[in-house]
């Protein structure tokens, strides 16, 4: 049997993963909704530690990027938003009845309006920020030459799919075709930057 190294970036990458499953996790555990979104962003935090401890990680993630004011990298940026944003609804309202008895979690209302407009800044940017990173920059610097390029879309769709697993099967779905949408989006572009603006503009659209 061969040993793990725990050394190499895939491994620790697989440990990075690894924290958002435990943040649903914490989701469960919460009583409180402001534990809810600290375990959230806790969580996330500890994420860019671990990409920002790791030099193969970091080198990855801090990579050059496509600039954003191309005019062929803003019309993708608003497509994956656009076309994500619509499958979002379409997935919900179609799957949502059926699926309804699949959702262990759903992030309580934040009643008090400065801690609410910071989430929907900061706490929405972090996420969008950190998922990116981790499931569509360095899951293709990392495996885009073992899958290929179809292969690689589909499972880092399917695991970007699986991380959100309590909030029932509808938002695993949901989560899988937009993971889709933005995969190709950066591959296109060769942008990790104009997903992460899709990402936090399709959250923003969703959560405001």
């Amino acid at each position: 049997m061969r040993s793990v190294d725990v050394r190499s970036p895939a491994f620790v990458f697989g440990l990075i993963v690894a924290l958002f499953f435990a943040n649903d996790i914490a989701f469960l555990a919460a009583v409180t909704p402001a534990q809810v979104y600290y375990a959230d962003y806790g969580f996330k935090l500890a994420a860019i530690a671990g990409i920002i401890a790791i030099p193969a990680l970091r080198t990855a993630a801090l990579k050059r990027e496509v600039s954003l004011r191309k005019p062929a990298v803003i019309i993708a940026t608003v497509s994956a938003a656009v076309v994500g944003y619509a499958v979002a609804e379409a997935i919900d309202q179609a799957v949502d009845r059926w699926t309804a008895a699949t959702v262990l979690f759903r992030f309580p209302h934040i009643t008090d309006p400065s801690f609410r407009w910071f989430d929907l800044t900061a706490g929405l940017a972090l996420t969008a920020v950190v998922e990116e990173l981790v499931f569509r920059k360095l899951f293709h610097a990392l495996f885009a030459e073992r899958f290929g390029v179809v292969g690689v879309v589909v499972a880092s769709s399917v695991l970007f799919g699986l991380i959100h697993w309590s909030s029932g099967v509808g938002t695993m779905l949901t989560s899988c075709v937009i993971g889709v949408v933005f995969m190709m989006t950066m591959q296109r572009t060769g942008s990790a930057l104009a997903v992460i603006v899709a990402h936090y503009l399709i959250n923003f659209a969703i959560f405001y």
